[in-house]
Order: structure tokens, then sequence, then C-alpha cells
């Protein structure tokens, strides 16, 4: 990663919180913190002559003078905690206000028109980590670094004069000595910074595979697959571990310097004003101030050297986060889109719509055209793998690569019920709301809930779990056909204009489906549904049966028949 590339990653993450509408609040922590910074300089200057005073008085064998400036040496130490204490609070307020904007930020982002579905793994690996994870670091580290920049050029403003006045020679001395350290510095962790970003990587993908495992438990236990999965966390495991050694390897070379280099600072100023204080040029208590203000200089020169691990650390952090924002800028651009073109209607309607794969590489469905009146239902059938789900996405908006016209009603009017079946983390009562958002809870209707329920055969439910608000992981407790009947009740309950049904009932029996099926036809909403089983035929006016390369045919019902010929 280069420093031109570092600069554009920083300010593509860092801007944003500094210019919005919130800044106000970020800018006033940001103050106090630098008038807190101010004031502990002040008091460091303070310390400093105060010891300085104490080691003279002691050298002169002045008791009077040794008491009293020892007890004004507490007073400045005793005074200084309040001041230090209230600069950590600050600067812990200063991130969390940061962090609530950030981390809110990028999920608005992420979730406006529906970015998550278009953020491809191969773009953006584990979201979650960098969202939840990745902000918290991404503003610590920014005020760690910047805090201790700023405290460091108050440090050098502040003693280099102090330094100057004692020994010129030592000024020199001390400058020479922090160049030596950063350039050796920087030669021994130039190769941290990428090392820290394939951490990141490594770690966020074993947490994935763990917690894939988890989601998918009950499959891989039915291939009795342990002992795969085993196998693909132990690699991932051990490719983190290589890593990380790697890590601590170039880390105790940056160690065994950097300790050298501190302890070193114990002799040096010792080594240059030791023949001053015995020749009497300067008194004991300059001497101990030389040394203090010579190991501040240092130490505000050495910037580099303390902070290169977190440097290392951030620079990792900002490249992932700020490869996700640019993913989602390209989303908002619309440079990650197709040339679908999507129309408000208060029907559904197609006009030449060309559908591809995801990567462009397949026409699934060519120049399609057709128009459902509202109310109307509509089947959609051909072998597997031909596009029957993709076109669903397509009319909904998820998929866009392709050519052509849709219009339909907002989103807010219609409703997709997919073969799998999300139920939210929630009550009862949630998963039957879902997705429409209420936050009143006596605009529910309890009774209605308990209708459509009974309706799609799951009376029994509401006892079962503790009642509608009860809260459990339904996706773990329900079946996959109990799961696909609350998907109906849902669809019940909301009353959508438009509804997709993409093999909504699969998992259920004859009976149920056929049960399913008339309450969906009984609901007055227009419908687009993918089926296999021929005897939901009766439920649709129109069969769109699509074909291999593009191929499809829109005929009625009770004139559907297998053998027609395919428009193109």
């Amino acid at each position: 990663m280069n420093a031109k590339s570092l600069r554009k990653d920083l300010r593509r993450v860092l801007s944003p919180y500094w210019v919005s509408p919130s800044r106000w609040l970020g800018w006033c922590w940001l103050t106090l913190l630098l008038v807190l910074l101010l004031v502990i300089s002040y008091i460091n200057i303070r310390i400093s002559y105060a010891e300085r005073s104490v080691f003279t008085a002691l050298e002169l064998k002045d008791a009077a003078v040794f008491w009293r400036n020892l007890f004004m040496y507490a007073v400045i130490l005793v005074s200084s905690v309040p001041v230090v204490g209230s600069f950590g609070w600050v600067k812990a307020k200063l991130e969390l206000a940061w962090r609530e904007w950030l981390t809110k930020h990028i999920i608005d982002r992420y979730l406006a028109s529906r970015n998550f579905f278009h953020v491809s793994p191969d773009k953006v690996d584990n979201p979650d980590e960098r969202v939840q994870q990745d902000v918290t670091y991404f503003c610590t580290e920014v005020m760690t670094l910047t805090m201790a920049v700023l405290d460091s050029g108050l440090a050098f403003v502040a003693f280099v004069t102090i330094l100057y006045l004692i020994s010129p020679t030592l000024l020199v001395v001390a400058i020479g000595y922090s160049i030596l350290g950063t350039v050796t510095t920087l030669l021994f962790g130039r190769r941290l910074i990428g090392m820290h970003y394939e951490q990141q990587k490594l770690e966020a993908e074993f947490r994935y595979n763990l917690v894939y495992l988890r989601d998918n438990a009950e499959p891989i236990a039915l291939y009795n697959a342990a002992e795969r999965e085993k196998s693909e966390l132990n690699n991932r495991l051990m490719a983190l571990l290589r890593n990380m050694s790697s890590i601590a390897g170039w880390q105790r070379n940056l160690t065994l310097f950097k300790t050298s280099y501190d302890y070193s600072l114990l002799i040096i100023p010792a080594l240059v004003s030791a023949p001053l204080y015995l020749s009497g040029q300067i008194q004991l208590g300059m001497m101990v101030q030389a040394g203090t203000a010579f190991g501040r200089v240092i130490g505000a020169l050495s910037v580099v050297i303390v902070q290169y691990q977190t440097f290392a650390r951030l620079a990792a952090i900002t490249s992932r986060l700020s490869d996700f924002v640019g993913v989602l800028e390209d989303l908002e651009n619309g440079s990650e889109k197709g040339l679908i073109v999507t129309e408000k209607s208060t029907i559904l309607s197609v006009k030449d719509l060309t559908v591809m794969t995801r990567d462009s590489s397949r026409i699934l469905v060519k120049n399609l055209s057709f128009e459902l009146e509202a109310g109307k239902r509509l089947l959609v059938t051909g072998p597997s793998g031909v596009g029957k789900s993709s076109l669903i996405r397509a009319l909904v908006g998820l998929w866009t690569k392709g050519d052509g016209t849709i219009r339909r009603p907002d989103l807010e009017e219609m409703l997709v019920l997919p073969q799998t079946t999300y139920l939210t983390l929630g009550s009862l009562r949630d998963q039957l709301t879902y997705p429409k958002e209420i936050s009143e809870p006596h605009l529910f209707d309890d009774a209605r809930m308990r209708a459509v329920l009974q309706q799609v055969n799951l009376g029994k439910l509401e006892e079962r779990v503790g009642g509608l608000g009860a809260v459990h992981r339904y996706n773990q407790m329900l079946s996959h056909g109990e799961r696909q009947r609350i998907a109906i009740a849902r669809m019940l309950y909301n009353v959508p204009k438009l509804t997709f049904l993409d093999e909504a009932t699969s998992a259920l029996d004859y009976d149920n489906e056929m049960l399913m099926y008339r309450l969906v036809a009984a609901s007055g909403a227009t419908i687009v549904s993918v089926a296999h089983r021929k005897e939901l035929l009766e439920f649709h006016d129109t069969v769109l049966e699509l074909l291999p390369e593009g191929g499809w045919r829109l005929v009625p019902m009770n004139e559907y028949t297998q053998d027609t010929t395919p428009t193109t």
C-alpha cells in the first residue's frame, strides 16, 4: 500500500463525519480535547521546573526550600490528575459519537436501494465484520494516532527551548537520535501494514466459516460431513496462525530495536549533561531537567516509532473500509448496475425485457413483453436452471443486468415470498407484520393475526410458542413447511397489491399446498408465481413458459400446451 493510496482511503472514510450535519458535536469534543492537551502540556512544563527546583534544593542541602518545593511539586501533580483523567473520558466520548455516526452512515448506504444484495463477496468479503469491528477500530486508532501526534507536537514545542537553553549539543543529539530511530523503525516495520491487512481478512474468513457451519448445521450433520468441515476450518485456522506467526516475528524485531532504543534514552542525556554538571556549569536540578526534556523531545520526534504498530493496524483497517465504501459508491453511481429500467405503475407490465446472468455471460430471457392486469395471476414455469427465479428478481428490481422496461407498483406495495422463508429476529407478531415497520404496539390487530394463522393451519402455533409477543429463533424453531405457511400468513395479513411466489409452497404436502393457493387466489392480489406442480395451473389465468437460450411463450391457462412454438 503506497502513501497516495492510503491518503485516498483515509479521505474516503475520514471526511464524511467531519463535514456532516452532525459534525458540530464532534468538533466540540475535539476542541475540548485540544484545550486539555494544551493544559496538560503546560502542566508538564511546570512539573519539569518543579522537579528541577526540588533537586537543586537537595543539592544545596537547603531543607526549607527543599520541603517547600517538594510541596509545590506535589500540588502540581495532584492538580493534574482530574485534567489527565478528563482527557481520556473526552476522547472516549468523541470516539463513541464518531463510531455511532459512521456505523449508521455505512449501514444506511449498505441498505439503501437494497445495495446489500449487490455487494458480491468477491469484491467485499464479510461486510458484517467491516461494519461492526473495523469501524470501531478505525475510530479508536485514528483518535489514538491524532492525539499522539498533537501531544508530540506540543511536547516538542514546550521542551525544545528548555533543552536548548541547558545544552544545544543535547538538542542536536536528540534530533539526530530520533531520526535514526524513525528510519530504522520504518525499515523494520514496513512489512507489518500488509501483514495486518491480511490478518484482518483471514480472521474474518475464519469467523465466517464458523458462522456458516452454525447456520448449516442440519444439512452438514445429515451428510455426516463433520470431518470435511473440520478440515476446512483447520486449513483456515492454520493460514491465520501462520500469518500471526509472521507478524509476531516482525514485531519481535521491532520490539528488540525499540527496547534498546528506549533504554538508551536513560544513558545518552547523562553522557552529555554529566560533564557539564561535574564541571560546575549546571546544577543537579538542571541535569535532571535536561534528562526529562531530552526524553520529551525524543518522544515527540519518535512518535512514528512508538505508534508504528498502531499505524500499521490503522492502514489495514482503513483500506478494508475504503474498499467497502468504494463498492457502495459504485452502486450509488449506477456503475455496478444494468440497463433495465423500472417505472411506477398500478399494474405489472414488461416491455422488451432481456435478463442476463449476474456476470452478463448468458441471456436468460430475451425480449419478453407482457401485461398483467390487477387481480390476475401469472404462473411462470420451465425446466430447472432456465431463469425463473432470476426473472422474479428482475421484476422486483434486484436483478438489473440486461435491458428493457418494467412497470410495476412501488416496492412498499409488493411482497416477495421466496422458497426459503426469512423469519426475522423477534416475536411471532413480528413474523406476521414483516416487512412493515410498525412502531406503535396498539396498531397491531391481534385478532386478525390469529385469524390468518388459523387460515394457514397454524392456529395452535400461538399457544405453542407462548403468545404472539413471544420472542424465539423461529427460523430454527419451525419446520420448513411451517415457515412457508408463515409466509403465506404474512401475505394475507399485509395485503400487498402485487405478490411474487417463488416456489413458496414447495415444502408443503399436496393438501396444504392446494389450501395455500386457494387462499392466495381469494386474496384478490395480483400474483406472479413460480411452481412445478401441474395442479396449481387452475389457480392462474396465464402461463409464461421459459425455454432455453432465452426463449419463452405466453398463453392463457386453458390453452397451455407443451409443444407451442416459442417466441424469441
